[in-house]
């Protein structure tokens, strides 16, 4: 990013004003230019300041930033520190981070060592220690071997051998394998991995420290591969030590570890740690390790270890957060084990647990898994599985459960023979036609056009059709678009049933229903009808699509205006000129400005412009019913629909009229409520 040299030069006075001391402003106040004095305004403010770091760098040029930027950050480090200001220390950490690129070469770069060192080492709060931790590994990834001894050694022994904040050797800890794989001295190498394996070992140390201590271990031993032993024997003593927050962290480092052993550990020494990690008496370690058993069966694969038993003593636990963390590696743990045990073991378990689970968090996990696993097993026990899985749905009294086998259900419908699609499974979605949670009869409704190809024309026609219909008055405001689109999907893949639908009375019924809300979904289920159906429908819906551009809510006449927009390329001349223009141009002149707006632009199309001069005054008439239905947050569907037809704005007399479509659209559903679809209650 190119900046001129005047705003460069304005942001080094900013970046100047932000590091005045206290002492500085007392005595100098009057002799400070106002536009200096930084100290004065929000953290924002500076924190935007701060934030140009990287963009001054890059225009000043390597030799400026070391000789004239980097001083000036420094300055500004010792004033944050000293008034206390962690959230602008945290910000430059970070920004510094994108400096060792900027600086050109190492003898350039390792001048940010000292600033961010002090950072470290003087600032109690851990967010800003690990914010300076991760500035320096990226500076010391670009330091030479004698950079990083004359420089970063003495820092990490400082960190360490001063009674300084925990927080400092909690960084600290992250600084040691970085600079351990990139020095080329044995002595120090040999004093880094010390300083390490003491702090995870030490009981006197804080917690937080002992438990970064661990965490690098791991990472320690891919380059330390002479002390690699000493490691082991550390986190084997680690795994079962007296703090359960330790023998949690140690299981991480223990995988990274035994990734680069050979098959007489594995069996000897690091087995017995693993059973140690299932049976540990607090939850957190069995849960770290669940999450982490498939990569340890992929590194016992080597020595023909099966670790099923440990997998399932796990996914029975008397914890639901350890069964979750087992369940969510189901998959990757079958990829990893062997068929022998996937058959055996896994599957049997996996259909009594999908039975049995009473936790519904972790039965979801097992749904998700399950429906991932069925391409990986036998035919046999995919089928067993998926009748399993589908008896959820109308035997578990768990709304969560349902809901989980609807997110997968494409997963499930992909290996399922279309014999159980018609005689299992369909009949199963039908029975939840009227369950009482809403989002239960929504994957229902989105889940049916699923199965059409399995089914035939009568069936469709005789079963699905009429529960479509019957959604459309459904109490959820998402549930009746769905409902809508899904019999817009059904005439497109079967046209001969367009004009029995369009035709129908329970439909027809809703184009003069008493609740607004209705005769929209009516307006948008004919949409759909004339979009993707026969076109032999376009005459049954036509009329009663334009009886409704009278009707007193603007919102239904606003549906329709925007219907005849989509709609004009599917209309012949005849349709146009005898039921569309007239009733168009008086649209064009209606009250609503968004009416109006929309109106304006179908007449602008060229099919209906041409046809404006046979246009006719029509007479407004009450369409849609008498009264007005009342506009309330609270209403209930009840209580919508004995009201009237037309809505009213609950701040005026005057029919609502919301400012734009996007208002339009809210007003539409204000009585629906924000409860993600139970706008309407029977």
């Amino acid at each position: 990013m190119s900046v001129d040299a005047e705003s460069i030069e304005s942001l080094m006075q900013a970046i100047t004003g932000l590091s005045f001391s206290e002492e500085e402003i007392s005595k100098n106040y009057e002799k400070i230019p106002p536009y200096l004095r930084l100290y004065e305004v929000e953290t924002a403010e500076k924190l935007r300041v701060v934030r140009t770091l990287p963009v001054v760098a890059s225009n000043l040029g390597p030799s400026k930033v070391k000789d004239v930027l980097i001083p000036k950050i420094d300055e500004l480090i010792t004033a944050a520190i000293n008034n206390g200001e962690d959230e602008l220390l945290l910000e430059v950490c970070r920004q510094l981070g994108t400096f060792p690129h900027l600086m050109g070469s190492a003898n350039n770069i390792v001048n940010l060592v000292p600033p961010l060192g002090r950072v470290l080492s003087s600032v109690e709060e851990v967010v800003v220690g690990e914010a300076a931790a991760d500035a320096l590994i990226k500076v010391v990834a670009e330091l030479s071997s004698t950079l990083i001894e004359t420089n970063c050694v003495p820092l990490i022994k400082t960190v360490f051998d001063d009674d300084l904040y925990c927080s400092s050797r909690r960084a600290g800890c992250r600084l040691i394998v970085p600079c351990y794989a990139k020095i080329s001295s044995n002595d120090i190498r040999s004093e880094l991995k010390s300083r390490l394996i003491n702090a995870a070992n030490q009981e006197e140390e804080i917690l937080l420290v002992r438990e970064a201590a661990v965490t690098q271990l791991g990472l320690l031993a891919q380059s330390a591969s002479k002390d690699r032993a000493e490691i082991l024997a550390s986190l084997v003593t680690l795994s079962n030590d007296n703090h359960r927050d330790i023998r949690a962290a140690s299981v991480r480092s223990l995988l990274d570890l035994v990734k680069l052993y050979g098959e007489k550990e594995l069996e000897s020494t690091v087995y017995p740690v693993l059973e140690r990690y299932a049976e540990d008496s607090h939850r957190n370690t069995r849960q770290n390790f669940a999450a982490h058993i498939a990569e340890f069966q992929t590194v016992f694969n080597k020595i023909g270890k099966q670790l099923g038993p440990l997998f399932i003593r796990l996914w029975e636990d008397n914890e639901p957060e350890v069964r979750r963390a087992s369940a969510k590696n189901l998959v990757a743990f079958a990829d990893a084990c062997s068929k022998d045990t996937l058959n055996s073991q896994l599957v049997p378990k996996l259909k009594e647990h999908l039975v049995n689970e009473h936790d519904d968090r972790v039965r979801r996990e097992i749904i998700a898994e399950t429906a991932r696993l069925l391409t990986k097993i036998r035919k046999e026990d995919s089928t067993e599985l998926v009748k399993t899985v589908v008896s959820l749905i109308t035997e578990s009294g768990s709304a969560g459960a349902k809901q989980a086998v609807f997110d997968h259900l494409k997963d499930i419908l992909a290996v399922t023979p279309p014999a159980d699609l018609k005689n299992t499974i369909i009949p199963s979605l039908m029975k939840l036609y009227s369950d009482q949670n809403w989002r239960v009869r929504l994957g229902v409704v989105k889940n049916l056009p699923e199965l059409m190809s399995a089914v035939d024309e009568a069936q469709i026609s005789g079963t699905l059709v009429p529960a479509y219909i019957s959604w459309l008055k459904d109490s959820a405001s998402e549930i009746r678009d769905s409902a809508a689109q899904a019999l817009g999907r059904v005439v497109k893949d079967h046209k001969s049933l367009t004009d029995g639908i369009a035709k129908s009375a329970s439909l027809a019924a809703l184009a003069t229903e008493g609740n607004y809300q209705f005769r929209k979904v009516w307006i948008t289920c004919a949409v759909e009808l004339m979009d993707k159906g026969a076109a032999s429908c376009i005459p049954v819906l036509v009329p009663q699509l334009m009886k409704l551009s009278s009707d007193k809510v603007p919102n239904v006449r606003l549906a329709v205006v925007k219907a005849l927009v989509r709609l004009a390329t599917h209309f012949d001349a005849n349709i146009i000129k005898k039921d569309i223009i007239s009733p168009l141009v008086e649209l064009s002149k209606d009250e609503d400005a968004d009416v109006r707006f929309y109106a304006e632009e179908a007449v602008s199309k060229q099919i209906y412009n041409k046809h404006v001069k046979d246009a006719k005054p029509v007479p407004r008439s009450a369409a849609g019913g008498g009264g007005d239905a009342k506009s309330s947050s609270a209403s209930s569907f009840g209580a919508a629909s004995a009201a009237s037809g037309s809505q009213k704005s609950s701040t005026s007399g005057s029919a609502a009229k919301p400012a734009s479509p996007a208002d339009k659209k809210a007003a539409a559903t204000a009585g629906a409520g924000k409860s993600g679809g139970k706008d309407l209650k029977k």
